[in-house]
């Protein structure tokens, strides 16, 4: 029971699982700071571990707090600390944990303030793990990891709000260090099929396969995949729109309509016309910059809609069913001469 006059204080250890980037950029990354939390004061003038309303608010920084070095390895990276909130307060109780280096403000860890109750964290459930991969794909504002260079004089602050108005404020008592994590290969693609030999009917869907590897987890941009049609060496077109590729992933396969000249289905359709000498070259954007690509290894062909059967559809010089019992009959009767 809450008795008028009476203020009880209530201690919370919270562990936090935030993705500490992990990764290496060269360009600035634009962070929703809410004008709420931009304080005015620097990190070093900052009151360590105590209320800046009342004695009964008080956040303390654990862990990075100084002297650590932390590798941009693609991990989860641990954040404690410890708050004292003013439980007879009612409100919305939230925390905003911020990265800063030589003074400066780089951008918030977790994107927004994130908002908890006493219920919540008394029954164990109010503080989410933030869980992530170590390289965001498909655009967007990044939301759970924040992201960092190689370097020293980095600290880290917690801000305690109620009700969007700063209660508490404390941060790591002197400057820690980011190293970078380890290189990553050259981006590689290998285009499977089609690789030679094929025959398509035009205006028909074509199987695409190839596998990839080494994109670079540590960079925040985007991979993205292309096909485009050459014959006898001439460029015939690329596909408009790009596949995005997952970072961890190593397979795609899709299937590409190619059209005729004559009779476009698609704004995405490559276009071809009746005959042979095609190959297909697959390339991966880093960004919009290519940075790998695979061709056929020999030449396939097209024919015209509806012309393609059974015993035409050649792979790599195999045969059809049908071709293969006409081929057993006429050595059965070659067994007679």
């Amino acid at each position: 029971m809450r008795s008028l006059g009476y203020v009880s204080a209530v201690i919370f250890s919270i562990s936090l699982l935030f993705l500490i980037p992990l990764m290496s950029i060269t360009q600035g990354i634009q962070y929703n700071i809410p004008k709420t939390i931009q304080l005015q004061t620097q990190p070093s003038q900052i009151p360590r571990g105590i209320g800046l309303v009342a004695p009964a608010y008080y956040v303390r920084v654990i862990s990075p707090n100084g002297g650590e070095s932390i590798a941009l390895d693609g991990a989860f990276q641990k954040i404690p600390f410890s708050i004292y909130l003013d439980k007879s307060k009612d409100g919305k109780y939230e925390f905003q944990l911020e990265l800063w280096r030589n003074g400066k403000k780089v951008g918030n860890i977790n994107a927004s303030p994130q908002a908890f109750s006493f219920k919540n964290i008394e029954t164990g459930f109010g503080m989410p793990q933030y869980q992530a991969g170590a390289y965001y794909v498909g655009g967007g504002t990044p939301s759970n990891y924040f992201v960092a260079t190689a370097g020293s004089g980095y600290r880290v602050r917690v801000v305690a709000l109620l009700d969007g108005k700063l209660v508490a404020v404390d941060e790591s008592d002197s400057d820690f260090t980011f190293t970078a994590g380890p290189p990553s290969g050259k981006p590689h693609v290998t285009l499977i099929t089609p690789n030679g030999g094929e025959t398509f009917e035009l205006g028909k869907g074509a199987n695409v396969q190839f596998s990839y590897s080494d994109l670079d987890p540590y960079k925040l941009i985007q991979y993205e995949s292309a096909l485009q049609l050459w014959q006898d060496g001439k460029l015939l077109g690329e596909t408009i729109g790009r596949e995005s590729l997952n970072v961890n992933g190593d397979k795609v396969s899709i299937s590409v309509n190619i059209d005729s000249y004559q009779d476009p289905k698609t704004l995405n359709a490559l276009k071809a016309k009746e005959g042979g000498g095609y190959m297909l070259r697959v390339i991966i954007y880093e960004s919009d910059n290519p940075v790998a690509d695979d061709d056929s290894d020999a030449s396939f062909s097209f024919t015209k809609s509806g012309t393609i059967g059974p015993i035409t559809t050649f792979i790599k010089g195999t045969l059809s069913p049908l071709q293969k019992f006409w081929e057993g009959i006429k050595n059965l009767f070659a067994t007679f001469n």
